[in-house]
């Protein structure tokens, strides 16, 4: 059988949820932490939460900046906050994914905005929405509202 591998886009933000709620657990980034906002992530592509560098943002707004928005400015300061970097954050998603036996996927960035190299299959996005869902049940109230207001938008 053939596995058909395919861009995973924001789907790609299940993995970024899983990281951060990870580090949240272990105390590393407490969910009221004031984050700093880099100019990466102030310019970030796609859709956006409009986080903005010198303006107050805590990582649970950010989380729901990630899970309801889809926010990629979001992803971009959660993997900044947690790992340091972005690279380092890929490395965390990826290591993550191999723990859980995604086989057939890699991450390169934690937004999901197209880039060589990044894939996973349906199977593996199943399985890695199991595993959020069932290690942090948490996501489900925030991922399932409808809409989010940060300052003002």
């Amino acid at each position: 059988m053939r596995i058909a591998a395919l861009k995973p886009s924001g789907l790609v933000k299940l993995m970024t949820a899983y990281v951060m709620y990870q580090a949240e657990k272990q105390g590393l980034v407490p969910p009221q932490q004031q984050v700093h906002v880099s100019d990466e992530a102030w310019h970030a592509q796609g859709s956006r939460m409009f986080i903005q560098p010198r303006l107050s943002v805590t990582m649970a707004q950010l989380e729901r900046g990630l899970l309801i928005d889809g926010g990629n400015d979001a992803a971009i300061a959660i993997a900044q906050t947690v790992a340091g970097s972005v690279g380092g954050f890929v490395d965390l998603m990826n290591h993550d994914a191999a723990a859980m036996g995604l086989q057939h996927t890699h991450f390169t960035n934690p937004d999901g905005l197209p880039e060589p190299g990044q894939t996973s299959t349906a199977l593996d996005i199943a399985r890695l929405s199991k595993r959020l869902i069932q290690a942090y049940p948490q996501v489900l109230q925030v991922a399932g509202k409808a809409s989010y207001t940060y300052n003002h938008i």
